[in-house]
């Protein structure tokens, strides 16, 4: 009962943004950018490794914190439109439609995992584990879609590192073991982007209650 009436208190208060939670949202969606066009183009170019780590958990940060604070439906999928528009513009490889869609892609699953689930420790793990998912799956989508040459090279780097740990492992145990592997992943990344958002979420809401009371305490001065 208590779930069914938060989600209805949910509803009432998802209608329309306030000029603060749209201010709020703009900046988080340029964080959001920074982190995709600045650190995404530099591991890019020299070739780093966990660049998908990097920029999903990020992104959940974000995501669990503008959430958190607007507690409104489309808050989510607002900043990935905005974030994939800034990345399209102004990003090096802004003559490629796959990242733009992959940013598209991962706030809408963001999106519909926080209508229907409340925000907490299990919801950020499935998150994760889903957003993981799709970036193995989003490349095949846009091999196909735009004529990506990324889901190849995923799929090598996926089995190799199986295969680092697992040598004896055939190939279809290669494959499970890869998606497996993706799920407890995407689990961990979830977890502690929820975690860092907890925090960062607490830090807005006590600077808003000093900020209140500062302001209750000159009416009362006047």
């Amino acid at each position: 009962m208590a779930f069914v009436k938060e989600r209805g208190q949910r509803r009432n208060n998802m209608k329309y943004f306030t000029i603060k939670e749209i201010a709020l949202i703009a900046v988080l969606a340029a964080v959001v950018s920074t982190v995709e066009i600045s650190i995404g183009s530099f591991m890019h170019a020299f070739n780093l490794h966990g660049k998908s780590i990097v920029l999903t958990t990020t992104a959940m940060i974000i995501y669990f914190t503008a959430f958190s604070i607007t507690k409104k439906r489309g808050t989510v999928i607002t900043i990935g439109f905005i974030t994939a528009f800034i990345k399209l513009v102004y990003g090096w490889e802004m003559s490629k439609l796959s990242p733009v869609l992959s940013i598209l892609g991962e706030s809408i699953v963001t999106e519909i995992i926080l209508c229907f689930l409340p925000l907490n420790v299990i919801t950020g793990a499935i998150t994760g584990a889903s957003l993981k998912i799709f970036n193995l799956v989003f490349p095949f989508i846009s091999f196909w879609i735009i004529g990506g040459k990324t889901a190849g090279k995923n799929l090598s780097k996926l089995f190799d590192s199986v295969q680092r740990i697992f040598p004896s492992l055939s190939f279809p145990m290669i494959v499970i073991a890869g998606i497996i592997w993706t799920i407890i992943l995407g689990c961990i990344l979830g977890y502690i982007a929820f975690m860092i958002s907890k925090q960062v979420t607490k830090l807005h809401d006590k600077v808003k209650n000093e900020k209140s009371k500062k302001e209750e305490k000159k009416e009362e001065y006047v």
